[in-house]
């Protein structure tokens, strides 16, 4: 019988013909080499099936669905397919530097009870320009920032498949915008997670690009990865609170009128992690003080002024920005300034 291999790397296809021979390509370059490609064919009605069959490697292993089963039909398909220690991630129009199997491979050996292991992307694609996208790397980092985002590009990572297994972990197709976090939540409550400080994906931007823009959808998973952690902390939020909290997450627009009610919230985050003790306090507090100080920010960004009275709560003070940042905001606000000036004038 053939032995598994160390990495099941999966590529789930749907009408991806332009971009799926880059994708394949960028595994099939990996320097780790102890891996199989299932590649899944969910019923694709373009040229993706001769692109993928042009590919004459043994490592690669591919299964044609009979009807389509959607992004999360597909993974949990994967999942059950999958014989291997690892499972990685690649969408079908992204790309993968040729380490990035090798160095997340280290850190799984380097410490058994990794469950998930992710890093930074950049975009690219005729249409967009080169965008960085980071993440918290540590543990506990994560595990707060998840309380207002997911903190893993899919693409990116590769996760311990007896996990998932062991404790009979799916994708949720109840939640369809945003499945994947629902996932690394509950895949993350069996053991540690980290993101590599590189950037071992890119990540296409194209006009085919599918996009589930139903945010109501979104905003459902969101919530429901976000009340569990609240419900940790010992929070159950009222109504408005809810209100403020998503929109923190999805970095959405907060007027100045709302930040006092940002500022309270954070601060009843902040006081429930010191009774509960679910992170290190000091950990807790310099990420909701990152948060705080990103929403003064872009609230400088929609033309009004935040005082520095303001930028200094006590919210914000275990986040400590450097110089550069507070420059911005003061520029932001002097620029605010003189345009009121001179419509006053």
């Amino acid at each position: 019988m053939k032995k598994a291999s160390k990495i099941t790397a999966i590529i789930p296809v749907y009408n991806a013909e332009k971009y799926i021979a880059e994708a394949i390509k960028s595994v099939l370059l990996q320097t780790y080499l102890n891996f199989e490609l299932l590649i899944i064919n969910d019923c694709s009605t373009d040229g993706s099936v001769d692109v993928i069959l042009s590919f004459q490697d043994p490592r690669i292993r591919v299964i044609h669905n009979t009807q389509n089963m959607g992004l999360a039909g597909v993974r949990n398909l994967a999942l059950k397919e999958s014989k291997s220690e690892l499972v990685a991630w690649l969408d079908a129009d992204d790309q993968c530097s040729p380490d990035r199997f090798a160095k997340q491979v280290m850190l799984f050996e380097q410490n058994p009870r990794l469950a998930i292991c992710g890093s930074w992307f950049k975009t690219f694609g005729e249409t967009a320009d080169i965008k960085k996208q980071t993440y918290p790397l540590s543990d506990p980092e994560i595990r707060v920032n998840m309380l207002f985002s997911n903190c893993f590009a899919t693409s990116s990572v590769m996760f311990r498949h007896s996990i998932a297994v062991a404790n009979n972990l799916r994708f949720e197709e109840k939640f369809p915008p945003a499945e994947d976090y629902v996932f690394w939540y509950a895949l993350m409550q069996y053991g540690d997670v980290i993101n590599i400080a590189e950037f071992l994906v890119d990540y296409r931007i194209h006009e085919s690009q599918s996009t589930n823009n139903d945010n109501g959808e979104r905003r459902k998973a969101e919530w429901y990865v976000q009340a569990n952690i609240l419900s940790t902390l010992g929070v159950i939020p009222r109504e408005d609170e809810k209100k403020i909290h998503l929109k923190i997450g999805a970095r959405s627009e907060i007027t100045l009128n709302e930040l006092p009610y940002v500022e309270a919230w954070l601060r009843k985050l902040i006081q429930s992690n010191q009774n509960e003790s679910v992170v290190k306090p000091k950990v807790f507090n310099e990420v909701i003080g990152e948060v705080w100080h990103r929403v003064c920010y872009a609230i400088t960004c929609q033309k009004n002024i935040v005082r520095m009275k303001s930028l200094n709560s006590e919210v914000g003070q275990a986040f400590k920005p450097g110089l550069f940042y507070y420059l911005k905001f003061h520029f932001r606000n002097i620029q605010t300034r003189i345009n009121q000036l001179f419509k006053e004038s």
